[in-house]
């Protein structure tokens, strides 16, 4: 079936300049819209040779299930975590972080007013500036 690089790309998935990269000997001076014959570029696409191993592919799918059977597997156990929940999770605390330090300035304005000394006013920060770490570092991974 002859198609284009332009075809090629929409079916493929592969960007234009790519397969007219990889395919360069089939279009003449980078023509896009030259057509070509589809399994010859395909293979140069992919990079395979026209034959396969049988023997390879199988312990290549092996070897893909085994990884596949692995990953399951800790899943199973709870040594791995689905990206949206660690990405969530991830997106609380920042938010929380913020709170807590955009809290910070109008409780210690509130706090140094009756500080007497520097020390007591910068005891009075550290103090929130700790209260703050401390609500913060409750939170866990779930």
């Amino acid at each position: 079936m002859l198609v284009t690089a332009v075809r090629l790309s929409e079916l493929t998935g592969v960007h234009r300049d790519t397969i007219i990269k990889r395919c360069g000997p089939l279009f003449k001076d980078g023509v896009r819209s030259q057509e070509v014959e589809s399994s010859t570029a395909l293979k140069m696409i992919y990079g395979v040779d026209t034959d396969y191993d049988y023997d390879t592919e199988k312990a290549r799918l092996t070897h893909h299930q085994a990884n596949i059977a692995s990953l399951e597997e800790e899943i199973k156990r709870k040594n791995l975590l689905p990206a949206e929940l660690v990405q969530s999770h991830w997106e609380q605390m920042a938010a929380n972080t913020r709170g807590k330090l955009l809290n910070i300035p109008g409780r210690l304005a509130a706090s140094v007013m009756g500080a007497e000394t520097v020390q007591e006013a910068e005891k009075a920060a550290m103090d929130l500036v700790r209260e703050a770490l401390e609500e913060l570092s409750g939170n866990g991974i779930p």
